[in-house]
């Protein structure tokens, strides 16, 4: 089974009228899946935050689409994987923008929903993430795919994961900022 790590940004911090913006989905090591939605929300939607921090990051010139182009290439993504296990560092805002995105024949039966294991800790010493879906999802695959275990009983070892090791472009500019994944026994 394939795992994916899906990250979303959206309007507001408001579970009742937060609307899609962006969303990615990423498989270690294989496809992506990244679209900004063109007709969902409106600026007058926005928060402070998105107007200043993640709207100026959107090329809505490559990677807008509409609801339904973006529902299409969803579908079409997640039908090629087969069996995927979906995972997200904040399920309670992602997964109900997913689905929704997906529209009324909901996720294929394929789809499930994974989380990140209760016994990880995770000590971030760098700057802020980008907020950006795609770069946050290849991020949060690059952090949780690099944990080692040392032995059955759920010890990790603490592996210093720079950006320029995820080698993403977005992330070059803080390639000397470090990201420390430590695990404790469960």
């Amino acid at each position: 089974m394939h795992k994916a790590y899906l990250d979303t940004e959206f309007t507001t911090l408001n579970q009742y009228t937060y609307k899609l913006i962006s969303l990615a989905l990423v498989v270690p090591h294989g496809p992506e899946l990244y679209v900004e939605l063109t007709d969902s929300w409106h600026e007058s939607d926005c928060s402070d935050f998105v107007l200043e921090i993640v709207l100026p990051q959107l090329d809505l010139g490559t990677y807008g689409r509409t609801t339904e182009q973006a529902r299409t290439e969803l579908l079409d993504f997640l039908g090629a994987l087969g069996p995927v296990e979906i995972i997200s560092d904040a399920p309670h805002w992602d997964w109900p923008l997913l689905v929704w995105l997906a529209g009324p024949t909901g996720l294929p039966e394929t789809v499930t929903q994974g989380d990140i294991r209760s016994d990880i800790e995770v000590a971030y010493c760098g700057a802020e993430p980008p907020h950006h879906a795609l770069d946050d999802a290849r991020l949060l695959a690059d952090l949780l795919e690099s944990l080692r275990p040392i032995d059955d009983r759920k010890k990790f070892t603490k592996i210093p994961v720079t950006y320029e090791q995820a080698g993403r472009p977005r992330l070059q500019s803080c390639n000397r900022r470090a990201i420390f994944l430590t695990g404790v026994t469960g």
